[in-house]
């Protein structure tokens, strides 16, 4: 039995020990549990703190990059007005450069008309000195036609007397040589040989009169001299001819070279330039007419004398005709009528230089009238630029008049409320102290009453509680005495039961069959009771436990006299406290008769300062009125600054594309240069033309 028992026992403890421990195992799992969450919800809020770090710091780079780029905008507006500023200085000064080199161009053009001027001169002396040379040449041919006459009439017999030889050996000396280095126009091939015919005959005639009679050998051999000279001059002519007709294929040489070299872009610059001169030319009507002027006048000069040149060579070859079926030379009026040619070549090119030259002109004009339109526009922006200085200084004016205006309003302001803002400050000042004092009386009444509110609600409390817990610890006690009672029973009951285990034991004769299940039964039942003992003394441990904590609790509850007393100094404060509170509205009602005294002393002054205020306040808003009319002034004559501004630039954007569509660049001349060279061209070509009729008279 006593082996069973412990073996029971032992395995009842041992699942008792199992359970504990798997309840410390459950405890310690839900432990681990709930640090587990703990830990998750700390790891979460450790990747929101993370989340809104980064979403700061992309706020802050962006932040950084918008001021970078404020900070490279502001850079770069700096840098533009800078710019702007340094190509307003640049416009200024190449203006005064172009208006310079348009000085100095209209001077040129003044000394090209002056030049055109006299060479029209030279023109009308040389046409003038023409007329003389046809007019001796008819002379001339007169003679000839005579002499030819008189030799005929001596070879048929006849001897008639020449009474023009003298007059004729004179003309003859007189008259001009051909001579100078100019171009010539293409001559026939038969020239060569009506010259060459023109030699043979005279030397046949020489032949034919050397057999003649005795006297008329004088003239003979005057007329032979006269042939004779003739022939070199002839032969000179033939000379120059030839070199006037290397110099031709040379020029021509060169021009093909040149008119390969252009291109199609210069032939569309120049149709450019002309369609340019043509509208400037219709715009300017009295430019077109001075223009037309003097082109009618040249062309009426180079007609007449075209028309005067053309008589005289019909005339000479008409005579050259004659003379050729009458046998006789008539190499003077060949050479005549070269040098003529030449000066008709000569005139033709002057005259193409003179509309080249009347292009450059109107050029200079277009030029002119680009710069000075900039240079208007340029001093009407200065003008502007003072004047928007000088309204600028206004305003700058006005408003240091504006700033004392307004202090004087402030001070008229200040001295105007000055009495109602001293009595609302002083009136202010002691609400706030006695309303200080009056909330500090009735915050203080009223924290006493919810004190004591809480006071009686606490000792109600307290009352209940006590006789809960007395309540509570008779019941405690009345179940500890019961289970003390059933306690004793059981041990009793168990004390006899040991007594009669023993009582078996100690026998000495085995025990009778009938009584073996007796002596069992006992034994399960001395278990049962020790069981039953082991809970009620842990019961009635949990019990005395119980009463203990319940008694500790009633010794811990104050007592309700401490409450009472507390109760009734608070009753008494607040008694106190309403003393105080009547004490803050009598000094309130003699404040307000105090501030009511000083109102109606400060109200005397009050008329005056009004009209004063009042003035103050109309001299200020007139000053801003003033200025705001001056500062929409100074905005259009920005806009109108801004706008001249805008044709200065297109104005100079103009001239630098006539500039560029002129083709001036460091490789091409200028067109002043290129009009002195058409000028001295121009004078050179008169030169020789004139040296040739001067040759002629020679």
């Amino acid at each position: 039995m006593r082996r069973i028992l412990l073996t029971r026992t032992s395995h009842y403890l041992g699942r008792k020990l199992v359970m504990r421990k798997t309840s410390f195992f459950l405890l310690q799992a839900i432990q681990n549990e709930r640090e587990i969450e703990s830990l998750r919800k700390n790891l979460s809020v450790c990747l929101q703190a993370k989340e809104k770090l980064e979403r700061r710091v992309d706020d802050l780079t962006v932040e950084l990059e918008v001021a970078k780029k404020c900070d490279h905008e502001n850079k770069e507006f700096k840098a533009a007005q800078h710019q702007e500023q340094s190509v307003l200085l640049d416009a200024q000064t190449e203006l005064k450069t172009l208006v310079d080199a348009i000085a100095t161009a209209s001077q040129r053009e003044a000394e090209a008309h002056e030049t055109a001027i006299g060479l029209a001169k030279e023109n009308e002396k040389l046409r003038t000195e023409l007329t003389t040379l046809i007019e001796d040449n008819k002379r001339l041919v007169d003679l000839y036609e005579q002499a030819i006459v008189n030799i005929e009439v001596k070879q048929h017999g006849n001897y008639p007397s020449i009474p023009q030889t003298e007059d004729s050996n004179e003309q003859q000396s007189s008259h001009p040589s051909n001579g100078g280095n100019s171009l010539l126009d293409d001559q026939p091939e038969g020239a060569y040989g009506s010259r060459s015919d023109a030699v043979e005959e005279p030397m046949i005639v020489d032949e034919n009169c050397s057999h003649k009679d005795d006297p008329s050998r004088s003239e003979f051999s005057e007329l032979q001299l006269q042939l004779e000279e003739m022939h070199e001059e002839n032969d000179k002519l033939m000379s120059l001819y030839e070199k006037a007709m290397q110099e031709r294929d040379e020029f021509k040489r060169k021009f093909s070279e040149q008119s390969n070299h252009e291109t199609t872009e210069d032939v569309q610059f120049r149709d450019a330039e002309m369609d340019e001169a043509m509208d400037t030319m219709q715009s300017n009507p009295e430019t077109t007419e001075d223009i037309q002027f003097r082109d009618a006048e040249m062309d009426s000069m180079l007609s007449n004398l075209e028309s005067s040149e053309d008589i005289q060579f019909r005339d000479a070859e008409t005579d050259a005709e004659g003379f050729q079926g009458e046998h006789v030379h008539d190499s003077p009026i060949v050479a005549f009528k070269e040098a003529m040619q030449l000066v008709r070549v000569k005139l033709e090119h002057v005259q193409d230089k003179l509309v080249t030259a009347q292009d450059a002109v109107q050029y200079f004009k277009l030029l002119e009238m680009a710069s000075t339109k900039a240079e208007e526009l340029s001093s009407s922006i200065q003008l502007c630029c003072l004047d928007v200085q000088k309204e600028q200084e206004d305003i700058n004016a006005l408003k240091s008049a504006l700033s004392i205006s307004h202090e004087r309003e402030n001070a008229l302001e200040g001295k105007f409320f000055s009495p109602v803002a001293s009595c609302q400050d002083l009136h202010l000042k002691t609400e706030a102290l006695a309303g200080s004092k009056f909330g500090v009386n009735v915050q203080s009444m009223n924290k006493k009453m919810e004190q004591l509110s809480r006071l009686r609600t606490r000792k109600t409390e307290i009352s209940a509680a006590r006789a809960e817990a007395r309540r509570s610890e008779t019941e405690l006690r009345n179940k500890i005495d019961g289970l003390k009672q059933k306690y004793r029973s059981f041990e009793a009951q168990r004390k006899e039961t040991e007594r009669v285990l023993f009582a078996i034991d100690n026998l000495e004769c085995p025990a009778t069959p009938l009584q073996k299940p007796m002596n069992f039964g006992k034994a399960s039942e001395l278990l049962k009771s020790e069981e039953e003992r082991t809970k009620l003394l842990s019961e009635l441990k949990k019990f005395r436990e119980q009463l203990s904590v319940v008694q500790k609790e009633i010794k811990s509850m104050r007592n309700c006299d401490d409450i009472d007393g507390e109760m009734s100094r608070l009753e008494s404060e607040m008694e106190g406290c309403f003393l105080s509170l009547l004490e803050a509205e009598t000094e309130k009602f003699v404040r307000d008769h105090t501030l009511a005294e000083v109102w109606e002393v400060q109200q005397k002054d009050l008329p005056s300062l009004l009209v004063d205020y009042q003035d103050s306040v109309f001299h200020v808003k007139l000053e801003e009125e003033q200025i705001r009319v001056c500062e929409a002034s100074l905005q259009h004559q920005t806009t109108s600054l801004d706008e001249m501004n805008s044709k200065l630039s297109q104005a100079m954007r103009d001239l630098g594309e006539l500039l560029v569509a002129r083709g001036l660049d460091a490789s091409t001349p200028h067109v002043s240069d290129k009009v002195k060279g058409d000028l001295d061209a121009i004078e050179a070509h008169v030169a020789e033309a004139r040296q040739l009729l001067l040759v002629d008279n020679q």
